[in-house]
Protein backbone atom coordinates (compact mmCIF):
# COMPACT_ATOMS: atom_id res chain seq x y z
CA UNK A 1 0.00 0.00 0.00
CA UNK A 2 1.41 3.36 -1.02
CA UNK A 3 2.01 6.14 1.50
CA UNK A 4 3.37 8.68 -0.97
CA UNK A 5 2.48 12.23 0.02
CA UNK A 6 0.53 14.38 -2.38
CA UNK A 7 1.62 17.93 -3.09
CA UNK A 8 -0.89 20.11 -1.24
CA UNK A 9 -0.92 23.72 0.00
CA UNK A 10 1.28 24.61 3.00
CA UNK A 11 -1.84 24.66 5.18
CA UNK A 12 -5.43 23.61 4.57
CA UNK A 13 -7.90 26.42 5.05
CA UNK A 14 -10.16 25.69 8.01
CA UNK A 15 -13.86 26.37 8.37
CA UNK A 16 -14.59 29.85 9.70
CA UNK A 17 -11.12 31.17 8.93
CA UNK A 18 -11.10 34.97 8.99
CA UNK A 19 -14.54 35.21 10.63
CA UNK A 20 -15.10 36.69 14.13
CA UNK A 21 -14.95 34.17 16.96
CA UNK A 22 -18.03 33.12 18.90
CA UNK A 23 -18.23 30.65 21.78
CA UNK A 24 -21.73 29.33 22.42
CA UNK A 25 -22.57 27.69 25.75
CA UNK A 26 -25.65 25.57 25.09
CA UNK A 27 -28.31 24.28 27.47
CA UNK A 28 -27.22 20.68 26.80
CA UNK A 29 -23.77 21.63 28.16
CA UNK A 30 -21.75 21.87 25.00
CA UNK A 31 -19.26 24.65 24.30
CA UNK A 32 -19.18 25.38 20.57
CA UNK A 33 -16.45 27.50 19.02
CA UNK A 34 -17.18 29.01 15.63
CA UNK A 35 -15.20 31.52 13.60
CA UNK A 36 -11.49 32.10 14.21
CA UNK A 37 -10.58 32.25 17.91
CA UNK A 38 -7.28 34.15 17.85
CA UNK A 39 -5.44 36.86 19.74
CA UNK A 40 -5.70 40.55 18.80
CA UNK A 41 -9.35 40.07 17.83
CA UNK A 42 -12.86 40.27 19.35
CA UNK A 43 -14.71 37.30 20.84
CA UNK A 44 -18.49 37.02 21.28
CA UNK A 45 -19.91 34.90 24.10
CA UNK A 46 -23.43 33.49 23.69
CA UNK A 47 -24.77 31.82 26.83
CA UNK A 48 -27.97 30.02 27.82
CA UNK A 49 -28.72 31.15 31.40
CA UNK A 50 -30.80 28.04 32.05
CA UNK A 51 -27.48 26.18 32.40
CA UNK A 52 -26.93 28.11 35.60
CA UNK A 53 -30.12 29.64 37.02
CA UNK A 54 -31.89 27.25 39.47
CA UNK A 55 -35.16 25.86 38.11
CA UNK A 56 -37.08 27.13 41.14
CA UNK A 57 -35.80 30.68 40.64
CA UNK A 58 -38.25 33.34 39.45
CA UNK A 59 -35.78 34.36 36.76
CA UNK A 60 -36.82 36.65 33.88
CA UNK A 61 -34.55 36.43 30.87
CA UNK A 62 -32.57 39.63 30.43
CA UNK A 63 -33.57 41.20 33.77
CA UNK A 64 -30.62 43.46 34.74
CA UNK A 65 -31.48 42.98 38.44
CA UNK A 66 -30.75 39.24 38.01
CA UNK A 67 -27.42 39.33 36.20
CA UNK A 68 -25.42 36.40 34.90
CA UNK A 69 -21.75 37.37 34.96
CA UNK A 70 -18.95 36.18 32.70
CA UNK A 71 -15.51 35.84 34.29
CA UNK A 72 -12.48 35.36 32.06
CA UNK A 73 -8.71 35.45 32.07
CA UNK A 74 -5.93 34.71 29.61
CA UNK A 75 -3.68 32.61 31.84
CA UNK A 76 -4.33 30.60 35.01
CA UNK A 77 -2.71 33.13 37.37
CA UNK A 78 -3.54 36.22 35.34
CA UNK A 79 -6.01 39.03 36.07
CA UNK A 80 -9.72 38.14 36.08
CA UNK A 81 -12.11 40.29 34.07
CA UNK A 82 -15.88 40.42 34.72
CA UNK A 83 -18.67 41.33 32.32
CA UNK A 84 -22.43 41.11 32.79
CA UNK A 85 -24.21 39.21 30.00
CA UNK A 86 -27.10 41.02 28.31
CA UNK A 87 -30.15 39.97 26.35
CA UNK A 88 -30.10 41.34 22.78
CA UNK A 89 -33.92 41.18 22.83
CA UNK A 90 -34.28 42.90 26.21
CA UNK A 91 -36.64 41.38 28.78
CA UNK A 92 -38.10 38.10 27.53
CA UNK A 93 -40.82 36.72 29.87
CA UNK A 94 -41.61 33.83 27.50
CA UNK A 95 -38.25 32.45 26.54
CA UNK A 96 -37.53 30.12 23.64
CA UNK A 97 -35.91 27.03 25.13
CA UNK A 98 -33.54 25.24 22.76
CA UNK A 99 -30.81 22.90 24.01
CA UNK A 100 -28.58 23.59 21.00
CA UNK A 101 -28.13 27.34 21.55
CA UNK A 102 -30.79 28.56 19.11
CA UNK A 103 -33.20 29.78 21.78
CA UNK A 104 -33.16 32.81 24.09
CA UNK A 105 -29.52 33.57 24.84
CA UNK A 106 -27.46 36.15 26.71
CA UNK A 107 -24.43 37.73 25.07
CA UNK A 108 -21.37 39.85 25.65
CA UNK A 109 -18.23 40.65 23.68
CA UNK A 110 -14.65 41.46 24.62
CA UNK A 111 -11.31 41.92 22.88
CA UNK A 112 -8.48 39.39 23.17
CA UNK A 113 -5.15 41.22 23.43
CA UNK A 114 -2.21 40.51 21.18
CA UNK A 115 0.23 37.74 22.18
CA UNK A 116 -2.34 35.80 24.24
CA UNK A 117 -2.62 32.04 23.69
CA UNK A 118 -5.48 30.82 25.86
CA UNK A 119 -8.89 31.87 27.14
CA UNK A 120 -10.27 30.66 30.51
CA UNK A 121 -13.97 31.19 31.23
CA UNK A 122 -16.56 30.60 33.96
CA UNK A 123 -19.93 32.13 34.92
CA UNK A 124 -21.79 33.09 38.09
CA UNK A 125 -25.34 33.95 39.15
CA UNK A 126 -26.59 35.26 42.51
CA UNK A 127 -30.09 34.03 43.41
CA UNK A 128 -32.73 35.88 45.45
CA UNK A 129 -31.33 34.38 48.69
CA UNK A 130 -27.83 35.69 47.99
CA UNK A 131 -26.42 32.26 47.11
CA UNK A 132 -23.81 32.28 44.32
CA UNK A 133 -24.13 29.60 41.65
CA UNK A 134 -21.24 28.80 39.31
CA UNK A 135 -20.96 27.25 35.88
CA UNK A 136 -17.26 26.39 35.89
CA UNK A 137 -16.85 22.86 34.48
CA UNK A 138 -17.01 21.47 38.02
CA UNK A 139 -14.43 23.95 39.28
CA UNK A 140 -11.90 23.38 36.47
CA UNK A 141 -13.19 26.32 34.36
CA UNK A 142 -13.53 26.21 30.58
CA UNK A 143 -10.21 26.35 28.74
CA UNK A 144 -9.98 27.36 25.10
CA UNK A 145 -6.73 27.38 23.18
CA UNK A 146 -6.37 29.47 20.04
CA UNK A 147 -6.30 26.33 17.95
CA UNK A 148 -5.52 27.86 14.58
CA UNK A 149 -2.38 29.38 16.12
CA UNK A 150 -1.40 26.12 17.87
CA UNK A 151 -1.78 23.57 15.09
CA UNK A 152 -2.22 23.67 11.32
CA UNK A 153 -3.32 20.84 9.06
CA UNK A 154 -0.92 20.62 6.11
CA UNK A 155 -1.94 17.37 4.42
CA UNK A 156 -4.87 14.95 4.56
CA UNK A 157 -4.74 12.22 1.93
CA UNK A 158 -6.14 8.84 0.99
CA UNK A 159 -3.88 6.91 -1.39
CA UNK A 160 -5.42 3.95 -3.21
CA UNK A 161 -3.61 1.13 -4.98
CA UNK A 162 -5.88 -1.02 -7.22
CA UNK A 163 -3.66 -4.01 -6.43
CA UNK A 164 -4.66 -4.00 -2.74
CA UNK A 165 -8.03 -4.19 -0.97
CA UNK A 166 -7.18 -1.23 1.29
CA UNK A 167 -6.22 2.42 0.99
CA UNK A 168 -3.77 4.44 3.04
CA UNK A 169 -4.94 7.42 5.08
CA UNK A 170 -2.34 10.06 5.91
CA UNK A 171 -2.18 13.27 7.94
CA UNK A 172 0.52 15.89 8.39
CA UNK A 173 0.31 18.88 10.74
CA UNK A 174 2.50 21.73 11.93
CA UNK A 175 2.38 22.38 15.69
CA UNK A 176 3.95 24.89 18.04
CA UNK A 177 6.98 23.54 19.96
CA UNK A 178 5.08 23.42 23.29
CA UNK A 179 2.80 20.66 22.01
CA UNK A 180 3.99 17.25 23.23
CA UNK A 181 1.49 14.83 21.62
CA UNK A 182 -0.72 14.85 18.53
CA UNK A 183 -3.25 12.24 17.44
CA UNK A 184 -5.98 11.84 14.85
CA UNK A 185 -9.39 10.33 15.59
CA UNK A 186 -11.38 9.27 12.54
CA UNK A 187 -14.38 7.49 11.08
CA UNK A 188 -15.13 6.33 7.54
CA UNK A 189 -18.10 8.11 5.98
CA UNK A 190 -18.66 5.65 3.13
CA UNK A 191 -18.14 2.56 5.31
CA UNK A 192 -19.89 3.12 8.68
CA UNK A 193 -19.10 -0.45 9.81
CA UNK A 194 -15.41 0.40 9.97
CA UNK A 195 -14.64 1.05 13.67
CA UNK A 196 -13.76 4.50 14.97
CA UNK A 197 -10.00 4.73 15.31
CA UNK A 198 -7.39 6.84 17.05
CA UNK A 199 -3.80 6.98 15.77
CA UNK A 200 -0.85 8.88 17.24
CA UNK A 201 1.17 11.12 14.96
CA UNK A 202 4.96 11.09 15.12
CA UNK A 203 7.28 14.08 15.18
CA UNK A 204 9.29 14.02 11.94
CA UNK A 205 12.19 16.19 13.08
CA UNK A 206 11.34 18.77 10.43
CA UNK A 207 10.14 22.31 11.15
CA UNK A 208 8.39 25.04 9.22
CA UNK A 209 10.08 28.40 8.51
CA UNK A 210 8.02 29.75 11.44
CA UNK A 211 9.58 27.18 13.81
CA UNK A 212 6.57 24.85 14.12
CA UNK A 213 7.26 21.12 14.42
CA UNK A 214 5.99 18.74 11.74
CA UNK A 215 4.01 15.71 12.95
CA UNK A 216 2.64 13.02 10.63
CA UNK A 217 1.22 9.54 10.16
CA UNK A 218 0.85 8.00 6.70
CA UNK A 219 -0.24 4.62 5.40
CA UNK A 220 -2.98 4.09 8.00
CA UNK A 221 -5.07 1.19 6.66
CA UNK A 222 -8.63 2.19 5.76
CA UNK A 223 -11.21 0.68 3.35
CA UNK A 224 -10.49 1.05 -0.36
CA UNK A 225 -11.14 4.59 -1.59
CA UNK A 226 -12.41 5.62 1.85
CA UNK A 227 -13.70 9.08 2.66
CA UNK A 228 -12.28 9.84 6.10
CA UNK A 229 -13.87 12.25 8.58
CA UNK A 230 -11.47 13.22 11.37
CA UNK A 231 -10.45 15.61 14.12
CA UNK A 232 -7.15 16.27 15.84
CA UNK A 233 -6.21 16.07 19.51
CA UNK A 234 -3.08 17.56 21.03
CA UNK A 235 -1.47 17.79 24.47
CA UNK A 236 0.03 20.96 25.92
CA UNK A 237 0.98 21.72 29.53
CA UNK A 238 -0.66 18.49 30.69
CA UNK A 239 -4.04 19.32 29.13
CA UNK A 240 -5.64 17.81 26.04
CA UNK A 241 -7.24 20.03 23.41
CA UNK A 242 -9.37 19.24 20.39
CA UNK A 243 -9.34 20.67 16.88
CA UNK A 244 -12.56 19.63 15.13
CA UNK A 245 -12.48 22.41 12.53
CA UNK A 246 -15.16 24.51 14.19
CA UNK A 247 -17.44 21.49 14.66
CA UNK A 248 -17.34 20.67 10.94
CA UNK A 249 -14.45 18.16 11.21
CA UNK A 250 -11.86 17.59 8.48
CA UNK A 251 -12.14 15.33 5.43
CA UNK A 252 -9.66 13.23 3.47
CA UNK A 253 -9.30 13.42 0.57
CA UNK A 254 -9.56 17.19 0.96
CA UNK A 255 -12.64 18.37 -0.96
CA UNK A 256 -12.09 20.65 -3.92
CA UNK A 257 -13.01 24.29 -3.20
CA UNK A 258 -16.54 25.16 -4.21
CA UNK A 259 -16.38 27.29 -7.32
CA UNK A 260 -19.00 29.99 -7.65
CA UNK A 261 -20.31 30.16 -11.22
CA UNK A 262 -19.68 33.46 -12.97
CA UNK A 263 -22.52 35.92 -12.62
CA UNK A 264 -24.45 36.49 -15.77
CA UNK A 265 -24.62 40.02 -17.06
CA UNK A 266 -28.02 41.03 -18.37
CA UNK A 267 -27.92 42.12 -21.95
CA UNK A 268 -29.22 45.52 -22.84
CA UNK A 269 -31.70 45.08 -25.68
CA UNK A 270 -32.66 48.72 -25.78
CA UNK A 271 -32.18 50.31 -29.17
Amino acid sequence: MSSIKQQLPATIRRFGSGKPAQITFTLDFHELVTGDLISNAPCLISYDPLRLVPKESAYIHGDPSQPVTLHYQFEPNGPVYDQVLESPAGLVPDTIVDPTGQGSMLQTEFFIPKEEHELIIWFSFVDANGMIHYDSDLGKNYHFRFTSQDIQLRQAVVTSDPQTPYSGFGVEVAAIPEITQVSVRFTIINNPDFPKSNVALNKTGETTPEGMNIWSAFGIAVPYRATVRFKLYYALDGQQYKDDNGGKYFLAPVPEPVKTPPQRVAKNFAK
